[in-house]
C-alpha cells in the first residue's frame, strides 16, 4: 500500500513520517538548510498486520505543487495533516482537492503539535477538517490527534491506517506493467535507477523495456521494493529499476513500460470535474497544465456539449496536449491554471484521439464510457462488427481481464453480446451487430444470385470488401464461418452462396455437368446438352461459372475438360517427356487411353499453355531461352 501526505506548509508532514518510519525523508541540502520540504521523500513500514507501506511524503509549499502532483501519483491512502495551530489553511483544501479528483480510495487526518494546542483548540479544528471533508468522498475519514515530537497519538493513527487500507482501490495486476517515473539518478557501483509507484500490472527484471515518450529500449538489470531486491514488481508498489540505457537518460515524467505495449496521445476526450473554489468556469480553448502520471504538459480545453463547465460541475471536454502522454482510459489528470497558478479541475480520461481529427462526439458515447465497467463494455461492442476473443477484448477496453470477464458474461446474460465458437476459440461480437451482418449478407447474396442465377457464388473476397471494408479478409473469415457453421452459407472454391442456394435445380446441373465431363474423352458441348437435357444458352452460362471457378477448362471449340482430368494429363506427359525427351500424338493417345482427337485437343492446349512446343511432329517441354533464338 502506498500512503501520501498531503497539507499545508510547516505543518509537521515529515517530522510525522519519521516518527512513524524513522526516516528522514527531506534528503537534500537545501531541504535541511530551509526547513521545508522541496521535493518528494520517500520511506515505509510495516503495518500491525504485517502489510508494507510505503510513504510518499509531498512538499506543502504552493510553489512545488507540481512535485506535490508527480507523489500523489499511484497512491492508495492520502495522510492529510493539519496543525492545531493553523488550522484549514490554503493547501489543505488543494491537496484535498487533488486527492479527490484523482481518485484516491481512503484518507487518515492526522491533527499534529496536538501537544501545543488546548482541548478547545484541537475540537475546533477538527470541527472545520470536518466541514472540509463533508461534501467529498472522505467525509468518514478518522481524525486522529497526534504529536510527533513527544510520539503521542502514533499507535491510535497507525489503527486508523491499518482500519482504512481495507478501503483502497483494487490495483489491477492483469494489465501490462506501467511505471510512471518520479525520480531518475545515477547509483555509485549500480548506474541508472528510475523510480516510482507501479501504477498496473507486473514488471520483472527481465527482457527489454521502453521509455516513453522517447522510444528508447533499455534492459532491467535490478529491481527493488523498498530497498529489497525482488524477481518482480507489482502494482501498487514503490519499485527502484537499475536500467541499462544507451540514449538520453530518462527523467521525471517519463514511463517504463514494455516495448510496444502502450502508444502516446496529444489529444483526449475526458469527463472534467471543476472544483467548487475555481475562480470561474472552464469556457471554450482554456489553457491550462495538465499533470497525468508524473508528467506535466500544456494544454488546451474545449468543452463539449455545452458552452462552460462551471465551478462545481461535471462535464466533457476534448483537450488538446502540447505533448505526447501515455493515456490509458480511466486515467485520472488534474488540471491547474497558468494565472494565479491554482488547481481548477481533474478529469478522468474516456477516449485517446488522433491529433486534429475534431468532428462530432456523441455525449451518450462519452457518458456510457464514464458508467460502470458493464456500460464501458457495452458501449465498446457499439457499432462495431470485429469479433474480439474475450482476452483482445480485455486488452482493447483496458479494463483488465477479470473486470472485463464479468462485465461480458453479465451482457451476454442480457443478450446484448453474444459469444460463438470458431476454430475452436471463442468469440464476442454485441447480438445486435450480428443479426445486422446476417441481413447484410443475406442482401447481397440474394442480389448475386439474382443477377447471376447461374454462377454458384460471390467471392469471398468480393463479398468481404462490400459488406465489412474495415475488416481485414482474416477478420472477415471470422464470421463467414460463424454463418458457415450457422448453416446459412455455404463455401466452395473460394465463393460463397446462401445455403438454400445450393440446393436449387442449378446446384444439382452445375453437379450433373460436372460428372458428364470426367475423364480424357468427355463430350462435346452439343452431346453434353443432349445428355444433360440443359438448353444451349444454359449451358454455355453454367460453363462460364464452372470456369471462373476454376473447375473445368476449355480446351479449344466446343470442348471441356475437368480441371482434375488436365492437371492428371499434364502430369503424365511431363513424367513421359523427362525420361524421353519428345512425345507422339500417338505415344499421348495411349499415355491417356484416349482417341486421336482429345489427345490432339489436349497438346494443341498445352501448346498454348507453354508447357510443350511443337517440333515436326513430335512435342517437347517448351523451352524459353529457343523461342528468344
Amino acid at each position: 500500500m502506498i500512503i501520501g501526505t498531503a497539507g499545508h506548509i510547516d505543518h509537521g508532514k515529515t517530522e510525522l513520517v519519521k516518527a512513524l518510519t524513522g526516516v528522514d525523508t527531506d534528503r537534500l541540502a537545501e531541504e535541511k538548510k530551509r526547513g521545508i520540504s522541496i521535493d518528494l521523500g520517500f520511506a515505509s513500514f510495516f503495518l500491525p498486520s504485517g502489510l508494507e507501506a510505503g510513504i510518499v511524503d509531498v512538499p506543502g509549499h504552493e510553489r512545488f505543487i507540481k512535485n506535490m502532483l508527480a507523489g500523489s501519483t499511484g497512491i492508495d491512502l492520502m495522510l492529510l495533516v493539519v496543525a492545531a495551530a493553523d488550522g484549514v489553511m490554503a493547501q489543505t483544501i488543494e491537496h484535498l482537492a487533488i486527492a479527490e479528483l484523482l481518485g484516491v480510495g481512503a484518507a487518515v487526518v492526522a491533527v499534529t503539535k496536538a501537544d501545543l494546542a488546548g482541548a478547545e483548540r484541537l475540537d475546533e479544528v477538527e470541527e472545520q477538517v470536518r466541514e472540509l471533508l463533508e461534501s467529498g468522498s472522505f467525509k468518514d475519514a478518522p481524525i486522529v490527534r497526534v504529536s510527533a515530537k513527544r510520539r503521542l497519538g502514533l499507535e491510535e493513527l497507525v489503527a486508523a491506517i491499518e482500519t482504512q487500507a481495507g478501503l483502497r482501490t483494487e490495483r489491477l495486476l492483469d494489465l501490462p506493467p506501467r511505471l510512471p517515473i518520479d525520480r531518475s539518478f545515477i547509483l555509485a557501483g549500480a548506474g541508472r535507477v528510475v523510480t516510482g509507484t507501479l501504477w498496473s500490472g507486473v514488471l520483472a527484471a527481465t527482457g527489454l523495456l521502453e521509455l516513453l515518450p522517447t522510444g528508447e529500449t533499455c534492459r532491467p538489470r535490478r529491481i527493488e521494493v523498498h530497498g529489497n531486491p525482488v524477481t518482480k514488481g507489482l502494482a501498487g508498489q514503490r519499485v527502484a529499476v537499475n536500467i541499462v540505457v544507451s540514449g538520453p537518460p530518462p527523467r521525471r515524467g517519463d514511463w517504463l513500460v514494455p516495448p510496444a505495449t502502450f502508444s502516446l496521445t496529444s489529444e483526449l476526450l475526458a469527463r472534467v470535474t471543476v472544483v467548487p473554489q475555481a475562480p470561474r468556469a472552464l469556457k471554450r480553448r482554456a489553457r491550462l497544465r495538465l499533470y497525468h502520471g508524473t508528467r506535466e504538459v500544456a494544454a488546451v480545453l474545449s468543452p463539449i456539449g455545452e458552452a462552460q463547465i462551471e465551478p462545481g460541475r461535471q462535464g466533457y471536454a476534448r483537450l488538446v496536449l502540447a505533448e505526447p502522454i501515455v493515456a490509458v482510459f480511466r486515467d485520472r489528470f488534474i488540471l491547474r491554471s497558468l494565472s494565479p497558478m491554482a488547481t481548477v479541475a481533474g478529469g478522468i480520461i474516456l477516449e485517446n484521439r488522433t491529433k486534429g481529427r475534431g468532428g462530432q462526439v456523441d455525449i451518450d458515447h462519452l457518458a456510457a464510457l464514464a458508467g460502470d465497467d458493464r456500460s464501458a463494455v457495452r458501449e465498446f461492442f457499439q457499432g462495431r462488427r470485429l469479433p474480439l476473443t474475450g482476452d483482445e477484448v480485455a486488452d482493447a477496453v483496458q479494463l483488465g481481464s477479470r473486470a472485463t470477464e464479468k462485465a461480458v458474461a453479465e451482457l451476454v446474460g442480457e443478450n446484448a453480446i453474444t459469444p460463438f465458437n470458431v476454430r475452436q476459440r471463442v468469440y464476442y461480437l454485441a447480438t445486435e451487430a450480428i443479426a445486422g451482418c446476417a441481413r447484410d449478407l443475406d442482401a447481397l447474396l440474394a442480389g448475386f444470385h439474382a443477377e447471376q442465377p447461374y454462377r454458384f457464388g460471390i467471392e469471398k473476397e468480393a463479398a468481404q470488401r462490400r459488406l465489412w471494408p474495415e475488416l481485414s479478409p482474416s477478420q472477415a473469415d471470422i464470421l463467414f464461418d460463424y454463418f458457415i457453421s450457422m448453416g446459412s452459407i455455404v463455401r466452395r472454391d473460394g465463393r460463397l452462396a446462401a445455403a438454400d442456394r445450393v440446393l436449387d435445380a442449378m446446384a444439382v446441373k452445375l453437379e450433373q455437368i460436372g460428372q458428364e465431363l470426367q475423364g480424357f474423352s468427355p463430350p462435346d458441348l452439343r452431346k453434353l446438352g443432349e445428355d444433360t437435357g440443359i438448353a444451349a444458352a444454359d449451358l454455355k452460362a453454367l460453363l462460364g461459372q464452372l470456369r471462373s471457378d476454376g473447375s473445368v477448362v476449355a480446351a479449344g471449340g466446343d470442348q471441356y475438360f475437368t480441371r482434375g482430368a488436365v492437371d492428371e494429363a499434364t502430369g503424365r506427359l511431363l513424367e513421359f517427356l523427362a525420361e524421353a525427351g519428345e512425345i507422339t500424338v500417338s505415344q499421348f493417345k495411349d499415355l491417356l487411353g484416349t482417341t486421336r482427337k482429345y489427345a490432339v485437343l489436349l497438346l494443341e492446349y498445352f501448346d498454348r499453355q507453354k508447357v510443350t512446343r511443337r517440333v515436326g511432329d513430335v512435342r517437347v517441354v517448351y523451352d524459353a531461352r529457343v523461342e528468344e533464338l
